[in-house]
């Protein structure tokens, strides 16, 4: 962060309220995300004309990637030398670019691509998820997890719930 043309840094290993606030933040968006895919998704596409079937096999596909998110913690460890936060990131890019690519793209005439790119923004999504764990982990003593634990649980529930209440009235 830089103010007045001073470069200012944050220690979050310092500062226990901005380590819950981060953490939290980090999963208000996924919060979103998980009930975008599972329950917009699908009304979105039987309204543009996309049969039931196809439109739930779609969420449900674009859900694989949460089934194998274990494999991105040994990837993440493996490159560990990049950070954590690198991961955060790459899994938030692709996420962000695949999801405004879905803007683009009718279902109706190109369900595949659709859910390719529908799947490959949850792959993002996870790595993501698995990224804030694991750094979760590494910047919180161990007395601390159970707090920061909470704090991202409390992130994505209002995340999750919020949107759910603005989707309720967009679907």
């Amino acid at each position: 962060l830089e103010i007045g043309g001073k470069a200012i840094t944050i220690d979050i290993e310092k500062r226990g309220l901005v380590k819950y606030i981060l953490f939290a933040d980090l999963y208000f968006p996924e919060g979103i995300i998980d009930t975008i895919v599972p329950f917009l998704i699908p009304v979105f596409l039987v309204k543009e004309g996309v049969c039931v079937e196809i439109a739930t096999l779609t969420a449900a596909f674009a859900w694989i990637p949460w089934i194998i998110k274990f494999m991105w913690s040994g990837l993440i460890d493996k490159y560990s030398r990049y950070g954590r936060k690198t991961f955060v990131t790459i899994g938030s890019l692709i996420a962000v670019l695949c999801f405004f690519i879905l803007f683009f793209i009718n279902p109706v005439t190109s369900i595949i691509p659709f859910t390719i790119f529908l799947f490959i923004s949850q792959i993002g999504q996870s790595l993501h998820d698995s990224a804030a764990d694991i750094w979760a982990i590494d910047v919180c003593k161990k007395k601390e997890r159970g707090k920061i634990n909470g704090a991202m649980a409390a992130g994505h529930t209002i995340g999750a719930s919020s949107s759910a209440l603005i989707l309720a009235f967009i679907a």
